[in-house]
């Protein structure tokens, strides 16, 4: 079975952020490109939970930079 078959019964949330396969690790979301992807997998294998956001910051706002991750799963959704 597929890892995430294997994970679902114990998943009760998951956290996001933007990824894309080549890097950098950490985006915001919605500007990845497997962000929405592993999203519509999780929902497509029945996981009903919520998905949340981090707010991953080196010198950054940590506000500007939470806002930027709920705009950008909104747009996800």
């Amino acid at each position: 079975p597929a890892l995430v078959d294997v994970m679902l019964p114990y998943l009760w949330a998951v956290n996001l952020n933007g990824m894309k396969a080549e890097g950098p690790k950490i985006l915001p979301i919605g500007s990845g490109d497997r962000e929405g992807w592993m999203m519509n997998v999780l929902k497509e294998k029945g996981f009903t939970g919520p998905f949340g956001i981090l707010g991953h910051v080196d010198d950054a706002d940590v506000k500007i930079i939470l806002e930027q991750n709920l705009e950008g799963l909104r747009s996800l959704q």
